[in-house]
């Protein structure tokens, strides 16, 4: 706290206690807008990992132990459970799968918006918040077979 001393006449000086409010004020017009800002981009990045993941879990449902048959039906289950699980903030989240023959992708998408009147301002629509993935689809029986094949010359040689 601050004291102000000030000169009166012949009885010496007197001491008077000053308030902060001004101050205080003046930092929180700063502090409250810059604190709210950091709590929307958290929640901007929570919902971009959290499409991200779901992405990546698609690419990898697309690519993994499934027969080409079951693939796309497999693919499509997952889809309308991601669609529904929603995020923290993002609306209209959709999620999308495709499964090739070499290649498995991935994609989920939905709109962000920051709330409040300097939104129109700042971003003029609504932010997209999006992950994508890719994943090779492997086929092992080739691999398998030749290891066997090995194992079966390493034991003839042997």
């Amino acid at each position: 706290m601050w004291i102000f001393r000030t000169q009166t006449g012949g009885s010496g000086t007197r001491k008077y206690r000053a308030s902060f409010t001004i101050e205080t004020t003046l930092l929180m017009m700063v502090i409250l807008p810059v604190l709210t800002a950091l709590l929307f981009a958290g929640f901007y990045v929570h919902d971009k990992a959290k499409l991200q993941g779901a992405a990546c879990e698609l690419a990898a449902r697309g690519s993994c132990l499934s027969l080409e048959q079951d693939r796309d039906t497999q693919l499509l289950k997952v889809t309308a459970v991601l669609s529904k699980g929603g995020t923290m903030w993002a609306k209209d989240v959709h999620a999308q799968a495709d499964a090739g023959k070499d290649q498995s992708s991935g994609v989920a998408a939905g709109s962000f918006s920051f709330p409040g009147f300097a939104a129109p301002f700042l971003d003029p629509g609504d932010t997209l918040c999006r992950g994508e993935w890719k994943r090779a689809i492997r086929h092992p029986a080739g691999l398998i077979r030749k290891v066997r094949a090995v194992k079966v010359l390493w034991e003839a040689i042997s």
